[in-house]
Parts: structure tokens; sequence; C-alpha cells
């Protein structure tokens, strides 16, 4: 059984080629993929809220707008680097009359699982950082030494708010309405974005559809076929529940796993999201990665390590360095309910 054909191009195409399915608001907020030459990613943090026209005479000269505000930023992106045994003896699930008994297939089939797992893997950090930077308004994370690590996108202290007391929504009787309209005239304020969508865990939405504002005004009739119910059909960590005045309200329920075989939530279960998706402007970037002698400009790279002589196992490994991105996190307004 020869394993000289999968290459690192090989492998990586493999990688690369693997459809997103199920990126929850990864996919929903940050739809933008952006490959960086270098290791670090520099990148800008837009601020495009237009000045308002001068009003001049026909006869006089135009005036000069100042440039677009922007912050540029140099950032370390996450690194991660997962390995994964291939096992060539595990049975090999296929489709009735399917036929795959070739050895060839069979270690075709083997090594290109082994890869994929890989990458699903670091997704699954992707995502929850995703939900991390909309929620906090920024990404934290500790690596296997311990040593921490912290990326603020620099949200607006307006558009972060703690629920207590009556308003809580542990309180039946907390004023909904109230607090989505304040927030959204809050993010309108600070950078003109009109809050379009509400984004919930579980535990908020069953808060929120107890209290007595959202009971009477809830509307949550299937079938609009806009485009974010569209979204939120097709991936099973986003649930489209309908709308309430001028918001849209979506669920997200996905859960991680940690190294111990511990479930948590992939969004604070707190947390309650007010952002019009569009103007958040994310993107996942990808710092370069080191492919033998060479650094280069890509997303993932997946290789087979040498063989061990004494346990004679294959292993397989796949790097990619990334960290998502908000351009725009004060088109955010993030809400803690209770």
């Amino acid at each position: 059984m020869s394993l000289d054909k999968f290459t690192p191009s090989v492998l990586t195409g493999v990688v690369t080629d693997l459809p997103p399915k199920d990126t929850g608001l990864l996919g929903l907020a940050f739809p933008r993929v952006v490959t960086h030459p270098t290791a670090d990613i520099s990148t800008d943090y837009v601020d495009d809220m237009p000045e308002i026209a001068p009003v001049i005479s026909p006869i006089e000269k135009g005036v000069v707008l100042k440039d677009q505000s922007f912050t540029q930023k140099t950032i370390t992106p996450a690194f991660s680097r997962v390995k994964k045994r291939v096992d060539f003896t595990k049975a090999i699930s296929r489709i009735p009359g399917q036929k795959l008994d070739d050895i060839e297939d069979n270690t075709t089939y083997h090594m290109t699982n082994g890869v994929v797992y890989g990458k699903k893997s670091i997704v699954q950090r992707q995502k929850f950082m995703a939900a991390q930077a909309l929620y906090e308004g920024r990404i934290t994370y500790s690596d296997k030494d311990g040593r921490s690590f912290e990326v603020d996108f620099g949200r607006h202290a307006d558009l972060n708010l703690t629920l207590t007391g009556t308003k809580a929504w542990t309180d039946k009787t907390a004023p909904v309405f109230e607090q989505l309209e304040a927030g959204a005239t809050k993010v309108a304020d600070v950078c003109g974005s009109v809050s379009k969508t509400l984004v919930l865990t579980p535990f908020s939405w069953n808060l929120f559809r107890a209290t007595d504002d959202v009971t009477k005004a809830l509307e949550s009739r299937r079938g609009s076929n806009s485009q974010l119910e569209t979204a939120c059909g097709s991936n099973k960590g986003l649930e489209y529940k309908g709308t309430i005045g001028d918001f849209d309200v979506i669920v997200y329920s996905e859960k991680g796993k940690d190294s111990k075989g511990n479930t948590f939530p992939m969004l604070d279960d707190k947390a309650a999201i007010l952002l019009n998706i569009e103007d958040v402007m994310g993107a996942l970037h990808h710092g370069a990665l080191k492919n033998g002698d060479k650094v280069e400009a890509m997303d993932y790279l997946a290789k087979r390590l040498p063989v061990d002589d004494e346990t004679e196992e294959t292993w397989v490994k796949v790097d990619s360095s990334y960290l998502p991105i908000p351009h725009r996190i004060d088109a955010t307004y993030a809400l803690t309910v209770a």
C-alpha cells in the first residue's frame, strides 16, 4: 500500500474543497475569507458613516470631503495544528450498491477522512471565536501551555448592557420592546447601522418568548423564503423563529466539545445580540502558513507525516492560522439578559 501519492498539495486540496456546512454564526456573519501573504494579519476597522454634504452656490468649487475613517491594526492570529491517526482497519460507510473493495480506494477513503476530521476540529474553534467576537466584542483564548491571548475589537461602551432586577428577562414584565429599540437606536447613533436581526440562545429564547411583550407580539409564521430564513434552514446550528416588530429572531443552539469530552454552548447562554449582519462586515482571516521552505497565503495546509518505524502508524496533520474579524463591531449590540 503506497502512500506516496498523498502529497501536501493533494491532501490540502481535499481540505480546501470540503464544502462549508453548519458553520453557525461564523458562516452567517463572517461569510468572506481573506488569506494574507504574511503570518500576521494587517487589517482595517472601518468607520464609514459619511459626513453630511455641505450646501454651496452652483458657481462655487466643490468641497473636498475627508477620507473615510479607518483604524489599521496588525494582529497575530491564532494557530492550530491538529493530528489524526489514520486507521486503515476501520469499516467504511457507503450507500447500498456502492463498491469499495479496492485497497487503493480504501486507502484514499481513510486518508481523506483524517484530513476532513482535522479541518472540522479547527472550524469548531473558529465558530466559537465568531460567537465570542459578536457577543463580547473581543476574542480570548489560551494555548496548551496556559498562555492567554486577547484581541479586542473596540466596541463602543454604550453597545453592551447587562440586565438586572425587573429589567432582566427572568421577569415576565421586562420591557423587552423598549430594550431592543433602545439598543437599535444606540447602534444607529454610534455607526449609522440599522439593526435587523436578534440572535438568541435556547436559554435566552425561552426567557424572551415568555415575557409579556413577546407573548403578545411575536409573529412566528414560516415560509417567507427570506435570505435569513433560508440560511437558517440549511444550517443545523441556526433556527429562524419569526419576527417581532422590525427584527428577525433566530436561535443559535450549537454546542462544542473540549478535549475531555465536556460539551458547552458556542454562544454564552445568557446572550442576546442585536445586529445588522451585512454591516458587521465580518471576515475569516488566515495568516500565511509555512509549507516546506516557503511561506504561502493559504487557509489550510494538510500533510501526511512520515510513517513511524516502530509502530508503523500513519498520521495526517492539518495546520491553520486564523481569526474571525468583525470589521464594524459597532454594528452589534450585546445584551446579557439574566
